[in-house]
């Protein structure tokens, strides 16, 4: 059942996530969760002056909105006012807190924990600014709800007989590109549009469900529907307006397999 939520920073506790010393004084990334689900994650955190954080990324979208003090991403200053964006896949910093410290607002389209890219030239950083490393804090997972137990996302994974085939058609139709490939040509490829992904697996003889094999919620399916159209996709099924609020529509990719295209109305 949708809901409507308010939490004030009062609700929640604080915690110490990340730790380091400069000098004799510690520095500390702290941060309240006001939400911890597994489809989005809002966080006020404060970086102590000074403190270093690695080059990284993160399991999902990532937005933070600088409230007060400098923050350095990399070679760009960000005041107070600035949003920076880092979609899923890419990476950003160091990432440096003003003199004053940083206080600034995340927030995650899913899973926010951190992808390290290159620890080894982190550490050097620090030796380089006399930063010691500490040990990091100690965390109560009771604030992710769940979730980091909990299911995150699913993947759909179809037979089909020609990798490359299937993976222009999808791209074609439904804007689905290549996140990764195995082999040469291709024997497996897992494609990806904005949260959702795609699984195709090659076979000589695919598996078809007589059922759609999978459903793709998108945010304007009448739109999906004439790309879709437009690119001479099979349509199983025509766009339909249903009791309960959905609007989808049937197609059949070049092995047969249904898959069902729809969007949430209310």
């Amino acid at each position: 059942m949708p809901d409507l939520i308010f939490r004030h920073i009062d609700d929640v506790p604080g915690q110490e996530v990340r730790a380091q010393l400069h000098g004799q004084r510690r520095a500390g990334v702290h941060c309240w969760f006001l939400e911890w689900s597994p489809s989005r994650t809002v966080i006020y955190t404060e970086y102590d002056p000074g403190l270093v954080l690695e080059v990284h990324g993160h399991r999902s979208d990532h937005v933070i909105y600088i409230i007060d003090g400098l923050l350095h991403v990399g070679a760009t200053e960000c005041r107070p006012g600035t949003m920076v964006l880092l979609e899923h896949g890419a990476v950003f910093g160091p990432l440096v807190a003003g003199p004053e410290g940083t206080k600034l607002l995340e927030f995650y389209t899913g899973d926010p924990r951190p992808v390290s890219v290159d620890p080894d030239g982190y550490v050097a950083l620090l030796a380089q600014r006399d930063i010691a490393p500490l040990p990091h804090p100690d965390f109560d997972v009771s604030v992710t709800g769940g979730s980091m137990t909990g299911i995150v996302r699913t993947r759909t994974n179809l037979e089909v007989r020609d990798v490359t085939a299937s993976m222009r058609f999808y791209a074609g139709t439904l804007g689905l590109e290549p996140y990764t490939t195995m082999g040469d040509p291709p024997e497996f490829a897992i494609l990806a549009n904005a949260g959702g992904s795609l699984g195709l697996a090659r076979s000589d003889d695919p598996a078809v469900a007589s059922i759609a094999a999978c459903y793709i919620e998108v945010a304007d399916v009448d739109a999906v529907f004439a790309r879709c159209s437009g690119a001479g996709a099979v349509i199983a099924m025509p766009l339909t307006t249903h009791p309960w609020q959905m609007r989808d529509f049937v197609l059949r990719d070049p092995d047969g397999h249904l898959v069902a295209v729809g969007e949430q109305l209310a």
